[in-house]
């Protein structure tokens, strides 16, 4: 081993160690602003607020019980899917706890986004509408996002979406701690952008990482950040994931954002599935989540892009001690298909750049791939456990514009119609796919 390369891994092992240290003890963070847990709440009053009668709202009348303010966002499907689990556990905790909405959309778009709404209806607590001050005094990037504030005044918990239940309520007024992860507001360089990166990337070693997640440091993100040159990843970086979804990704070459494998369709023998897997039910995340959540970072040399997802294979494999193998199982796909030649020809033609409209989405100059990929994930999100793949050999630009909705068994059909209009449709097929087998070394 030469000095270069000698000095290069002993840098990768030094800013691990450093990494992990400023992670656990908050040196070097800039602090974004705001309020912190344990500061006091200052409970102003706020207008443009649904479901009061004169559209005021002054936070004040709560003061001695439990604040809980849920910041959500119209493009939210999680967000409006916890609406009526917040809304019975505010019948359910009565005058002990308020729990109120907020969001910076304008009220008028709001009200006609809850009209358009036809399977959940508009929550009876509190929806603060067109918010500036609260989302100043708790900036965050993601939502849901969660504050609570306790019968003091004092700022308690700053924690996500799944952290509302009737569990984590009760082991409050109990005088227990919940376990909640804490999202810091802060900024960090992180192992994605370290500087002492740089130092290791001038001998272009290869190198990788991977260590267990700290709770509220790094983003909570399940998209990895992935490097790519002349089309070939030569860097891929995750931050707070699951096992399952390393092994994904890893398996499936990158391609998984809509060649997704269920974790419910894959064999696990010897292995407790739940340290693999991210639970279904939100009153169990928070406690897996400081347990079982992982950062990896991979880098390779430009001779050995090809490999990198092999690289991410023998690690997950070495690291959990596991061994995997694909198997393939006929099942029901939906496949983008041009179902009508001439209707076709109206989606390759470019459109100007249109108005935003709440109740359309516009997909204006993506290619086929991504427009299976945004339906894959939006299937992922409303709990719609369907492979979506892409049958269409036009690799060009595309341009449509269509109704927005929710994805199911019953809007398939909708969306069909709509899609229709460009001669492209979701055809249901019988495709053997890829599923995991995990067994225990």
């Amino acid at each position: 081993m030469n000095m270069k390369n000698a000095m290069a891994r002993a840098i990768v092992i030094l800013m691990l160690l450093l990494t992990v240290r400023v992670s656990a003890q908050e040196n070097g963070l800039i602090d974004l602003g705001g309020l912190n847990i344990g500061d006091a709440f200052g409970y102003p009053a706020l207008n443009d607020v649904l479901n009061q009668p004169d559209h005021t709202l002054d936070l004040a009348d709560f003061k001695g019980k439990l604040l809980i303010l849920d910041f959500w966002g119209h493009g939210c499907a999680s967000c409006v899917r916890a609406f009526p689990e917040l809304d019975s556990l505010q019948r359910a905790f009565g005058d002990r706890i308020q729990i109120v909405a907020v969001n910076p959309e304008p009220r008028e778009a709001t009200i006609a986004y809850f009209d358009r709404l036809r399977r959940i209806a508009k929550p009876h607590f509190p929806i603060i509408t067109a918010d500036t001050l609260l989302h100043q005094l708790f900036p965050h990037a993601l939502v849901p996002h969660h504050v609570w504030i306790d019968t003091a005044g004092v700022v308690r918990f700053i924690t996500n979406g799944s952290s509302i239940n009737e569990k984590t309520i009760r082991e409050y007024f109990a005088g227990e701690t919940p376990v909640l992860p804490e999202i810091r507001r802060v900024r960090q360089p992180g192992l994605a952008n370290s500087p002492l990166l740089q130092l290791v990337q001038e001998s272009n070693p290869r190198y990788s990482i991977l260590y267990r997640a700290i709770p509220g440091v790094g983003a909570v993100n399940r998209i990895p950040f992935l490097t790519m040159n002349e089309g070939k990843a030569e860097r891929i970086t995750f931050s707070n994931v699951s096992a399952f979804e390393l092994f994904e990704y890893a398996y499936s070459k990158g391609r998984s954002r809509y060649r997704v494998v269920y974790p419910e369709q894959c064999r696990f023998d010897g292995i407790d599935k739940d340290t693999f897997v991210r639970p279904a039910q939100d009153s169990l995340f928070n406690e897996w989540y400081t347990r079982y959540s992982y950062n990896y970072d991979i880098r390779v040399g430009d001779d050995q892009q090809a490999r990198i997802y092999d690289y991410m294979v023998e690690d997950l494999n070495r690291y959990f001690k596991v061994e995997v193998r694909i198997f393939r199982k006929r099942e029901d796909v939906y496949v983008l298909e041009v179902v009508d030649d001439a209707l076709f020809a109206s989606a390759r033609k470019p459109m100007e750049k249109p108005e935003r409209h709440l109740d359309s989405l516009t997909l204006r100059g993506w290619d086929a791939d991504q427009i299976v990929a945004y339906f894959a994930g939006q299937a992922i999100t409303q709990g719609f456990r369907k492979r979506f793949l892409n049958g269409v050999r036009f690799e060009d630009q595309l341009y449509l514009r269509i109704r927005r909705m929710p994805l199911s068994l019953g809007t398939m059909d909708k969306l069909n119609r709509e899609l229709g209009r460009y001669g492209l449709g979701f055809v249901k097929r019988k495709r053997k796919m890829p599923r995991l087998e995990f067994r225990a070394l």
